[in-house]
């Protein structure tokens, strides 16, 4: 299947965009879908926040490697590509660690949050 990202939204920015083509993302696998390409040409704007609330959250449920074989992006920009494989990176050194260790730095960083907050 192929998700035509500027058919459903104009920026790869926000938490709403990321809503988006993450219930598309959602329907397609609940239909039975095994690959799925998305296809950004025509978007200009991104942020890290955008793929890890669309996409890469999906690592904590599934190995890179599942992940890999399920979906593919094209026609990404420099900073699109930039932006995405920094979250790409970031989960999946996230979700290799042993759970123990996730809970307590996941632990660490809430207290942090609300430390600032």
């Amino acid at each position: 299947m192929i998700i035509q990202a500027a058919k459903h939204f104009e920026t790869a920015h926000s938490t709403e965009d990321a809503e988006i083509l993450s219930n598309l993302i959602d329907s397609a696998l609940e239909n039975g879908e095994e690959k799925i390409i998305i296809d950004f040409t025509g978007i200009e704007q991104y942020c890290s926040a955008f793929f890890r609330s669309s996409l890469t959250y999906r690592l904590k449920d599934m190995t890179h490697e599942e992940y890999d074989e399920c979906f593919q992006l094209t026609g990404l920009s420099d900073l699109g590509k930039g932006a995405y494989w920094l979250t790409y990176d970031n989960m999946v050194n996230h979700y290799s660690l042993p759970l123990h260790v996730r809970l307590e730095l996941e632990k660490e960083l809430e207290e942090m949050v609300e430390e600032y907050l």
